[in-house]
């Protein structure tokens, strides 16, 4: 926390990275800002000791009064014993503005997760289909409850947006259902989705589990083909080659038609 005057960000620099036009996340370390690369080193070391905790809070207060554009949440316990931090620069928080309608939910970076807090992101894709962020934080457990406060948080520091306005969450299999849509109220407004690695990777995979190894040989193409296609037509021909597949036990059918091709 002493040094932090030394890597301040000023609000300037950040207006200024917000305003490029071409701004290449991948070879630009602007993305995140020095001051952010310095709160996660910090809030790693940290939170080896619950005793810490209010220094890193202490840290992020510090960081927000550096750098206007800047913003956090602290998660509670209903003792109010800190659970999570969220926080959330100008350059996410534009990104967000930008990139709503689709959003990519999980626990990443499982190298820095050997405390228990595990780093989360909250991913979209920008119009040139790179990856950008809405949000991050530290988090002491994966629920879903955890998820949705992170969601309606992150809206909560961006202006002009709202939970309405989302309209796809991809997720893993900790979402398979429609609890998170229904706790954020959205239920009418949006889709909630598992990602391709969790419908159809073999070993964990939602789809090859419901259907079993070896119906799963022969619908493994044509689900493949209904999840990575752009054409309406290409999807509608590998959904009757799977219809016809499963035609004779209802309870497949069901499946295919509530699970999969509803969604």
């Amino acid at each position: 926390i002493v040094d932090i005057g030394s890597h301040t960000v000023t609000q300037e620099q950040e207006l200024a990275l917000l305003d490029t036009a071409d701004l290449d996340y991948e070879s630009n370390p602007e993305f995140l800002t020095a001051a952010m690369k310095l709160s996660e080193k910090l809030c790693r070391e940290a939170l080896k000791n619950t005793d810490e905790i209010e220094q890193v809070i202490s840290y992020l207060n510090s960081l927000k009064a550096a750098d206007k554009t800047f913003d956090y949440r602290v998660a509670r316990d209903p003792n109010g014993t800190p659970t999570g931090f969220l926080w959330q620069t100008g350059v996410m928080r534009r990104d967000f503005q930008l990139n709503k309608d689709t959003m990519f939910l999980d626990r990443m970076g499982k190298s820095k997760c050997t405390t228990g807090w595990p780093l989360y992101s909250t991913c979209m894709l920008d119009s040139e289909k790179v990856v950008c962020l809405a949000s991050e934080g530290f988090f002491a457990k994966e629920t879903i409850e955890g998820y949705a406060w992170k969601l309606k948080k992150t809206c909560e520091m961006t202006p002009g947006v709202e939970l309405s306005d989302l309209k796809c969450i991809f997720g893993d299999g900790i979402f398979d259902g429609e609890t998170l849509l229904g706790i954020l109220k959205i239920e009418d407004t949006c889709h909630l989705l598992l990602d391709q690695t969790h419908l159809l990777d073999p070993e964990i995979g939602s789809w090859p589990e419901h259907f079993g190894l070896v119906l799963w040989t022969f619908l493994k193409d044509p689900l493949t083909r209904m999840v990575q296609t752009s054409h309406e037509r290409d999807y509608c021909s590998a959904l009757e080659e799977v219809r016809s597949i499963v035609a004779a036990d209802p309870v497949h059918v069901a499946y295919v038609e509530e699970k999969i091709h509803k969604k």
